[in-house]
């Protein structure tokens, strides 16, 4: 039994891992890209406010699952990230994120099911029109979420990996600042321990600023 518990603690904080290696060999290959074909980068650094919603499934006894929608309307993201001029008006960017999702799922007394956080990489292919930027999203992030009995302390902890799809715009207000708004969408599975609702997918809308060094 204690080796069981081990070899689930450990298999729990190795997936978030994954994501890790995933984010490190992105960065490394749009790097090398870079320096084989001399394309101009731009470095840059973003603060939102992210809106995240959440959809789960309540399960009761005697009745229908039913489908409930949880939200945050305001917390806050961080964004670090390379954009590569490609051929003509097309842009890749490389971006890394943080989201304080803090979305209080279900609530059963005084336990509750929260997605918490999220952390991970977007690879955002783009087209430039002026100082207009509009980007399809895709990547990877390991997602955080907890079922915590608050009178007790008790706490059953998730990590676990999910794949974002979405999309952005983004506005160059001058050559060191751009406003920025995405939207980004993931199926993911989480079923609590203490109350009878199941997460099945969130989405995560920001709104921001983003900071460029070219």
């Amino acid at each position: 039994m204690y080796l069981t518990c081990n070899l689930k603690k450990i298999e729990m904080f190795l997936k978030p891992l994954n994501t890790v290696l995933v984010l490190a060999l992105s960065a490394v290959t749009t790097s090398m890209y870079s320096q084989e074909t001399g394309s101009k980068q731009s470095f840059h650094l973003g603060i939102s406010g992210i809106s995240t919603f959440t959809t789960s499934l309540v399960n009761q006894q005697c009745l229908s699952p039913v489908d409930t929608v949880s939200f945050n309307p305001l917390d806050i993201g961080f964004y670090c990230g390379n954009e590569f001029d490609l051929k003509g008006n097309f842009v890749l960017d490389l971006e890394f994120f943080y989201l304080n999702n803090k979305v209080e799922i279900s609530r059963l007394n005084n336990r509750r099911f929260e997605l918490h956080q999220n952390i991970g990489c977007l690879i955002k292919p783009g087209i430039v029109f002026n100082n207009h930027r509009v980007f399809l999203s895709t990547g990877i992030t390991a997602v955080y979420a907890f079922d915590k009995d608050e009178e007790f302390g008790n706490q059953y902890d998730r990590f676990d990996q999910a794949i974002f799809l979405g999309g952005a715009y983004d506005y160059r207000i001058n050559n060191s600042l751009s406003a920025h708004l995405s939207y980004v969408h993931a199926k993911f599975n989480s079923i609590s321990h203490y109350t009878p609702n199941e997460l099945k997918q969130f989405s995560v809308v920001s709104l921001g600023l983003n900071y460029h060094l070219e």
